[in-house]
């Protein structure tokens, strides 16, 4: 997938294949699944099948070694369809030590972007499974 990193702006940004939760004050209890696309010390890219407003606050559990829990605004889309929705999520200021452990995410994103890994929504759905 090509995404152009100056729309979705995210300044370093890195493609990752990682699971996510989403939660909203108007969802409730209820979690929605969500694919991370993109992911920065700034914010995030997700596929997910849950409608939010831009401007709406969303809780993102990240799945890696440990979950890690964020929070950011709905800054835009990115694409729209009945079934899955890309969106931006601005992080709000992520202190220590949660900040520490995103850039550990990050970085090992990054390092395997130099490795010349790819990932593909293929990947997500096999990462789902296990």
């Amino acid at each position: 997938m090509q995404i152009n990193q100056s729309i979705i702006e995210l300044e370093q940004a890195v493609a990752v294949n990682l699971l996510g939760f989403l939660k909203s004050a108007k969802m409730g209890d209820r979690k929605y699944e969500a694919e991370v696309l993109w992911l920065s010390a700034e914010g995030v890219l997700i596929r997910t099948e849950f409608s939010s407003s831009v401007g709406e606050e969303i809780y993102l559990t990240l799945q890696y070694e440990k979950p890690l829990e964020l929070s950011g605004i709905v800054k835009r889309y990115q694409n729209w369809n009945n079934e899955k929705k890309e969106f931006y999520i601005s992080f709000n200021q992520t202190l220590p030590p949660k900040s520490q452990e995103l850039q550990q995410i990050i970085d090992y994103y990054f390092r395997l972007q130099k490795a010349g890994v790819t990932f593909s929504s293929q990947d997500f759905q096999e990462k789902r499974k296990t």
